[in-house]
């Protein structure tokens, strides 16, 4: 049985703009690992279309993004060095 993986972040194309939208409104958008590794591909599909010359980064709901994901902060939890700080 495959498991389904959460969209937090959606990739449209029309006529040279792609837009990347943050897909967590209930949790006003924050970054955490999925999110990142989700973004990071879409900027990758974004750069590899040729007819892509505006990429616009918005989120859905009421924030465009609220930072962090504060709840993978947690001791043991999602990011644990600096440098994966740096990473969001």
């Amino acid at each position: 049985m495959a498991t389904e993986v959460e969209q937090h972040v959606d990739l449209r194309s029309h006529g040279g703009v792609a837009v990347i939208r943050f897909n967590r409104p209930e949790k006003m958008n924050a970054i955490g690992a999925l999110t990142r590794t989700q973004l990071a591909e879409a900027i990758k599909q974004a750069e590899r279309d040729d007819a892509v010359r505006v990429v616009v980064l918005t989120g859905s709901g009421r924030a465009f993004c609220s930072g962090a994901d504060v709840t993978e902060m947690a001791p043991g939890a999602g990011m644990r060095t600096p440098e994966d700080v740096g990473n969001v």
